[in-house]
C-alpha cells in the first residue's frame, strides 16, 4: 500500500539540500584525491548521510505510521509529497 504525506516548503527545502548534498559527496569521493582530502569527503558523506537518516526518523515519528524494512521513501519535490512504498 501507498501513502503519501504533504511536506512544507521547509522540509522539500531541507530534504532536498540533504539530497544534494549526499550526491555531491558521492561523486566527489569517486575521484582521485590525496587522503587527507579523501578523508575529509568520507567524514562529510557520513555526517550528510546521518543528518539525512535523522530526518527519516523524525518525520515518521511525527507521522501516524507503520515503517518495516521492506518499506522505502521517495520524496516528490514537484508536489511536495513524501511517499510510502
Amino acid at each position: 500500500m501507498i501513502k503519501q504525506f504533504d511536506l512544507t516548503d521547509e522540509q522539500v527545502d531541507e530534504i532536498h539540500g540533504m539530497f544534494s548534498t549526499i550526491n555531491s559527496l558521492k561523486s566527489l569521493a569517486r575521484e582521485e584525491f590525496n587522503k587527507t582530502i579523501a578523508e575529509s569527503i568520507i567524514e562529510k558523506l557520513i555526517t550528510a548521510q546521518q543528518d539525512y537518516d535523522a530526518w527519516f526518523r523524525n518525520i515518521e515519528s511525527s507521522l501516524d505510521v507503520s515503517v518495516t524494512p521492506q518499506n522505502s521513501w521517495e520524496v516528490d519535490f514537484d508536489n511536495k509529497k513524501l511517499i510510502l512504498h
